[in-house]
């Protein structure tokens, strides 16, 4: 069908445009018109003039049939005739605005009431403009932000203003002012999900945090099962460090037919932070049910075994993870862990060897060199010091380190406990004016010249450390002084780095330690109360405590609570669950005492305490050919207990041949 108008405005055809407008033509503009968010008519094309309604439908036309520039003369035609008539203006600038002529739209809405707070659609159409404007000024911008602000207000009810509004804001990074706008948006629509999940973004770039947190609540009570609010606030309260507020989020909305593999991952996540390793394991194994091969869920069911002291369930998991990627640092950092724990410390460190070899012709230098200082501090638990001097020395050689004074005090420390004393010297000597490692090297080198029997002169040293009054000088001269057991002339040292730090739990924990070593138990336990008082999960403090009552058989119910605390916060830390199977043996309770103490010497084999309280606990349990076994191993580490455990060795030999060998 032919179009009813010509492609091209001439003045004949003005001339015809002052004519009658067709009826039907007429009687469709009567029912076009504009309103408001509310619905109310802001204007309509019944109120033209007969003139400027022919002319706008022509212009109409001239637009449907693509004639734009025709259609451009008409509408400027029409508003020449009735400049007044916002329907008309505002017709005619959302046709520029679709040309692409933004200065000329931007005229014609502010003609309309655009620039104030006069018409709400001029308002939005404005708004639109300066965000396609955006690009080539920041006033734009702020004018974008200011118009649909005016929007807000003037329409109170309007959801798409304010969700306009809300996405601006986020775009713009101002996520609190997108809050309040994406608010009032979901108060008007409160089931729409898509605006829901708009204001949880803008919640979560909030940094009104405890608003974000009330926000995040609110919607949940609203939907319980709104999972991506539930993992919002979840997250929200992890980034705090509030984990166990996060899992009490993930709990309530964990059920057992819950299929949701990102609330399972996040649970099992902050179950782990949270220590309840039993529920992270749990939910590590309900994650895996759902995607079997997912190596997140391998490694952290991984991490909650060996964390329950299962390593060798652990180890079958990890090692898997570690043949299909031998690059990963941290597969191959707790597997080696795991293996470690089973008293398999050289094939551990070949695990770490060989990711850092691998690491090594990948091109990935810096992770190799972490590999190598994992590997280092394996060597150390393992006193292989003379590894430990190859290690260091290599590293130092192949690079460049961040940490490099570190590495060479670690280098010196190996020397010093391999006898190596001059040499240990003169690394420490070295490093004496290291920015960072200066004053601990210069007590290193004090402790060298102490084992190489000038004791005299290396007190001297440290004391003249101390007397600069410098924390950064007195603490390592304490510390040296109390690894050389002059437990009395640490205590001063102790005291004056108390005072100068008060609320610094670890001088207070090392000046409780010296009070018990020099003989002074009543001091030594007060400071440790008032430590705890401080601090009640101080897990140094809580095993040190409750051994030193085990030890005498004093105090023993508290004891236990004590040590069982610790514990639970470091589930494989072999010296505090042999306090609490000692505490038990104490107890008389030796079923008990046996899994803790065996376990035990699972974890540090090579303790002669922990092996000679597991020879007292089978022969009070009358093992005694395990009993001999114990004592032997633990006599065999040459620890200074080793004519007591000689003692207890030959009356146990006494009984047997008195008894038979039970």
């Amino acid at each position: 069908m032919s179009s009813l108008f010509p492609k091209r405005l001439t003045l004949g055809l003005l001339i015809v445009m002052l004519l009658p407008a067709p009826a039907a033509v007429v009687a469709q503009m009567r029912h076009e018109r504009v309103v408001d968010g509310a619905g109310n008519r802001v204007a309509d094309s019944s109120n033209l003039p007969s003139e400027a309604k022919y002319l706008f439908a022509v212009a109409q036309e001239l637009r449907h049939e693509s004639d734009y520039k025709g259609a451009r003369e008409a509408f400027e035609a029409a508003v020449a005739v009735d400049s007044d008539e916002p329907y008309l203006r505002l017709s005619y600038a959302e046709f520029l605005y679709q040309l692409g002529d933004l200065d000329a739209a931007a005229v014609q809405a502010s003609a309309v009431g655009g620039s104030g707070t006069g018409n709400p659609e001029a308002l939005r159409l404005l708004a639109r403009i300066r965000l396609r404007q955006a690009h080539k000024s920041s006033q734009a911008v702020e004018d974008a932000v200011r118009l649909f602000q005016q929007l807000r207000a003037i329409l109170p009810d309007d959801v798409e203003s304010r969700i306009s509004s809300g996405r601006l804001l986020m775009s713009l990074g101002r996520f609190d002012e997108a809050v309040s706008a994406l608010r009032e948006a979901y108060e008007l629509s409160p089931g729409d999900l898509r605006l829901a999940s708009m204001l949880i973004a803008a919640f979560q770039g909030s940094e009104d945090r405890a608003a974000a947190e009330s926000g995040l609540r609110e919607l949940l009570e609203r939907d319980p099962d709104f999972l991506d609010a539930r993992l919002a606030l979840a997250n929200l309260l992890a980034e705090q460090e509030r984990h166990a507020d996060s899992v009490a989020v993930l709990e309530s909305g964990a059920t057992e037919e819950s299929d949701s593999v990102d609330l399972l991952r996040l649970l099992a996540l902050e179950l782990y932070r949270v220590r309840a390793w039993q529920k992270s394991l749990e939910a590590s194994e309900r994650w895996l049910e759902i995607t079997p091969n997912e190596t997140p869920a391998i490694y952290l069911k991984g991490l909650a075994l060996s964390a329950l002291g299962r390593f060798s369930e652990a180890e079958g998991g990890l090692r898997g993870l570690h043949e299909a990627d031998n690059e990963s640092l941290d597969v191959a950092r707790v597997l080696a862990e795991v293996v470690e724990r089973q008293g398999r410390s050289v094939e551990a460190a070949e695990i770490l060897l060989s990711t850092a070899r691998t690491l090594d012709a990948q091109g990935q230098a810096d992770l190799a060199q972490r590999t190598r200082l994992e590997l280092i501090d394996l060597e150390m638990r393992a006193q292989n010091w003379d590894r430990v001097i190859e290690l260091t020395g290599e590293l130092s050689a192949s690079a460049e380190l961040s940490a490099g004074g570190e590495l060479r005090l670690l280098r010196g420390q190996a020397l010093l406990e391999a006898g190596r004393l001059e040499e240990a010297i003169a690394v420490f000597e070295e490093l004496g004016e290291d920015a960072e490692v200066g004053s601990r090297a210069r007590a290193r080198a004090a402790e060298a010249l102490f084992r190489a029997g000038k004791s005299e002169a290396a007190v001297a040293k440290l004391l003249q450390l101390a007397e600069t009054g410098d924390m950064e000088q007195v603490i390592p001269a304490a510390r040296a002084l109390h690894r050389l057991e002059l437990y009395d002339r640490s205590i001063p040292l102790w005291l004056e780095a108390k005072r100068d730090n008060p609320e610094a739990l670890e001088i207070r924990f090392w000046l409780g330690s010296a009070y018990e070593r020099s003989g002074r138990r009543d001091t030594a336990i007060q400071e440790f109360r008032d430590l705890l008082a401080r601090d009640d999960s101080f897990a140094p403090a809580l095993n040190y405590l409750g051994y030193m009552w085990a030890e005498q058989g004093e105090n023993l119910a508290e004891a236990a609570d004590l040590v069982e605390r610790a514990v639970a916060l470091e589930p494989n830390n072999g010296a505090y669950v042999d306090s609490l199977g000692w505490v038990y043996f104490q107890l008389g309770e030796y079923a008990e005492a046996l899994g803790h103490l065996e376990k035990a010497a699972r974890l540090v084999g090579d303790d002669a305490v922990v092996l000679e309280h597991l020879g007292d606990l089978y022969f009070a349990l009358g093992r005694s050919s395990q009993a001999a076994e114990s004592y032997q191993r633990a006599m065999a580490l040459a620890d200074d207990n080793e004519g007591a455990v000689r003692r207890k060795l030959d009356r146990l030999n006494l009984n047997l041949d008195l008894n038979g060998d039970s």
